[in-house]
């Protein structure tokens, strides 16, 4: 059964994002099992960069940074038809405080990828919300942040790093940011967005 853009939208936007697995460096071994029993069943990494690597399934993907066959810092993304959900990261302990980073794998994955990277509230400090900021200070690195509750209007792209102050804490549990790169997942991304923002002005359906 073919799927309508509603339901696309709704499927990768609006779907409960994945639970999350105790604090970032905790989910390092939940990282690391998986990747390599992938791998002891048969699964070969493909090198996609310098010391970056991925393994892909049908609903799931991992990308990973390695260092002397260490894996360094990991991230499962769950695919959806308009961009990729994050589930877990994590970064191998021996290595916490040391690049690459969260944020480093996040933007070499945009860099490969032709969807945007979208997560919850409290996944966007699981590196810390400085380097969030630095993220951004790549002017081709966007953070877009929406609700759930009317996602079309108001989804809004951030211009400056110091805005994400503005989206943290309770009152915003309800949030979710897209991570995507200009001239790259962005404009594709915003589209879905004005799309959805039409139908809710003008009354259309948004349900499947």
């Amino acid at each position: 059964m073919m799927t309508t853009s509603r339901t696309d939208f709704n499927e990768t936007w609006l779907t409960e994002m994945p639970s999350r697995l105790g604090a970032f460096p905790s989910t390092f071994q939940v990282l690391a099992d998986s990747i390599n029993e992938w791998v002891a069943s048969g699964h070969s990494p493909e090198q996609v960069a310098p010391n970056l690597f991925k393994l892909s399934g049908q609903n799931i993907v991992y990308f990973w940074y390695q260092k002397n066959n260490d894996i360094v810092v990991a991230v499962e993304l769950e695919k959806r038809s308009q961009g990729l959900a994050v589930s877990v990261v994590g970064k191998n302990p021996q290595y916490v405080g040391q690049p690459p980073h969260a944020t480093d794998l996040y933007s070499a994955i945009l860099s490969l990828v032709p969807q945007s990277l979208l997560f919850s509230d409290k996944q966007l400090s699981d590196d810390g919300i400085n380097l969030w900021k630095k993220l951004m200070a790549d002017p081709t690195n966007k953070i877009s942040v929406y609700t759930a509750q009317n996602p079309g209007q108001s989804f809004k792209t951030l211009s400056d790093p110091k805005e994400l102050d503005n989206y943290l804490g309770p009152d915003h549990y309800n949030d979710r940011f897209v991570l995507s790169k200009q001239s790259h997942s962005l404009e594709e991304t915003r589209s879905y967005f004005n799309t959805r923002r039409y139908r809710e002005l003008s009354g259309i359906d948004t349900e499947d």
